[in-house]
């Protein structure tokens, strides 16, 4: 018979022993779950942070909106593919006229432009929050002004981009406005007699930054016309539509394929519709605000003369005021093949045509009067008045000084306290979509 094991005696110092070493094996168990757990919950709060929480914080703030980073980043993506857009049109026609030295030079200085603005950050950045800012005030104003855009509106725009028209395409004949005119006064008529010694046509009293109106004839716009009673009004056609160019299977079939371009840059269908939104809803407020814009503008119609040497400006000046003609000085310096001698009968301007100091004194001069010379970074000039009031503006200059108004509203009021910029943005400006590397031209 084999020995029987003795049974263990287990005694209550036995006991305790026991269970305190359970809580203590519980106890590591669970600081470990939870040291893991922390760890988790750490690692999803940093890519959440990074991922969620972050880019949805501020870039700008105008008024209660935020405009948020991830806002910001389908901003600007789309903003690089216009670009890149742009440069692949450009480039396509450099391909084509580049042989040409006339146009080589100017559409490899548009290219260069573009790529440069492309690899930088804060260009592309910068004007990215600056739309963004303005969008939301058009947006704020247009609430104001109880103006809104309908999806059929957006719809509209977009079949018009692709040159869809389902009634047909309008062909507009485009009628001519005649501005009214005045006969010259008899002092205009002297003044303005041409001088039988053609003289050189030149530009240097310009401001560059701006575009005179050219005088095309002797006559001149006045605010009182001289109108014919027996005149008959020539009726103007009926545009007529023209047949649609394609089906609606194929508009929506190039829509698609829009679609799936911009998708490849990771920008969203629903983006590209509210930007086209935000686009039609800028043009009506711009449309609302500026509709009272006068639609005339003070103007000088002036000519002058420039020499480079003060005391034959002098000289020049006192002759005229002397009595002498101004066509027979004009005579004398048309023979001047040096170039530094003008004259130029610069048409009627506004302000800001020219440069300041030029401005300033044909603007206070009476119609007729000579100036004494006035000194610019071109030289010496000599000015006589030929004519001084307001004059309706042309469809286009009119329509300009609405966008100026409106663009000068926009930058007061991202001035101002409303808006509050972030420079969080610098850190999440894409540097995708890429402008492909083999037409990169080069920045040397």
């Amino acid at each position: 018979m084999s020995k029987s094991t003795a049974p263990k005696i287990v005694n209550r110092k036995h006991e305790a022993r026991a269970e305190i070493e359970r809580r203590q094996r519980r106890l590591l168990l669970i600081g470990a779950i939870v040291t893991v757990a922390i760890a988790i919950l750490v690692i999803v709060f940093g890519v959440l942070n990074v991922n969620v929480f972050e880019k949805m914080r501020p870039v700008a703030r105008v008024g209660s909106t935020n405009l948020t980073v991830n806002q910001f980043v389908e901003e600007a993506r789309f903003y690089r593919w216009q670009l890149i857009g742009q440069y692949q049109n450009t480039y396509q026609i450099y391909q084509m006229f580049g042989e040409d030295p006339n146009f080589a030079a100017s559409f490899q200085q548009n290219l260069v432009q573009i790529q440069t603005q492309l690899d930088s950050t804060s260009s592309v950045g910068t004007a990215v929050l600056q739309k963004m800012v303005e969008d939301q005030l058009v947006a704020d104003k247009a609430k104001e002004m109880g103006i809104s855009v309908s999806a059929d509106e957006v719809e509209a725009y977009l079949k018009n981009g692709f040159g869809f028209f389902p009634d047909g395409t309008p062909t507009p004949t485009v009628a001519p406005t005649t501005a009214p005119t005045s006969t010259l006064s008899p002092l205009q008529l002297t003044l303005s007699a041409p001088t039988a010694t053609a003289q050189p046509t030149a530009t240097a009293t310009l401001d560059p930054a701006a575009t005179v109106e050219p005088t095309a004839e002797p006559s001149v716009e006045a605010p009182t016309p001289t109108v014919d009673p027996n005149a008959t009004a020539t009726p103007v056609p009926t545009a007529e539509p023209t047949a649609t160019p394609y089906t609606f299977e194929g508009y929506q079939t190039e829509v698609a394929n829009y679609i799936k371009t911009l998708g490849e840059s990771n920008v969203s269908e629903t983006f590209f519709r509210e930007f086209i939104r935000k686009q039609i809803l800028r043009e009506k407020v711009m449309e609302a605000f500026t509709a009272d814009q006068p639609a005339a503008e003070e103007k000088v119609w002036a000519h002058h003369f420039l020499v480079q040497d003060e005391t034959e400006a002098k000289l020049i000046s006192e002759r005229l005021k002397s009595g002498v003609e101004w066509n027979v000085i004009a005579a004398e310096i048309a023979q001047d093949t040096t170039g530094e001698k003008r004259m130029e009968d610069l048409g009627w301007f506004a302000r800001g045509a020219m440069v300041k100091e030029f401005e300033d004194a044909a603007f206070s001069l009476e119609v007729g009067a000579i100036s004494d010379p006035v000194k610019s970074s071109f030289g010496y000039h000599i000015i006589q008045v030929l004519g001084h009031e307001d004059r309706p503006l042309s469809a286009a200059e009119w329509m300009s000084a609405r966008q100026e108004a409106f663009q000068t509203w926009l930058d007061e009021q991202r001035a101002s306290d409303l808006v509050e910029e972030f420079d969080r943005w610098m850190d999440y400006v894409p540097v995708e979509p890429t402008l492909p590397a083999e037409i990169r031209v080069p920045l040397s």
